[in-house]
């Protein structure tokens, strides 16, 4: 857990896709390792619900 300031969620929307890649969801998180920070970045189909990308890298 860290203590740096984090931003209101300003979409406080609910969307719903109709069709396969209409609508994507992304997000970005960091894990402590022993080697460091692992940033972590997916993108996500909301209407197939699958991964559709991702990727990963230190800090």
């Amino acid at each position: 857990m860290h203590h740096l300031p984090v931003t209101e969620h300003r979409l406080a929307q609910t969307v719903t896709a109709t069709r396969p890649n209409e609508t994507w969801l992304t997000d970005i998180t960091y894990v402590p390792t022993g080697e460091g920070w692992l940033y972590v970045a997916g993108v996500k189909d909301l209407y197939t619900c699958e991964v559709i990308g991702y990727a990963m890298g230190p800090g």
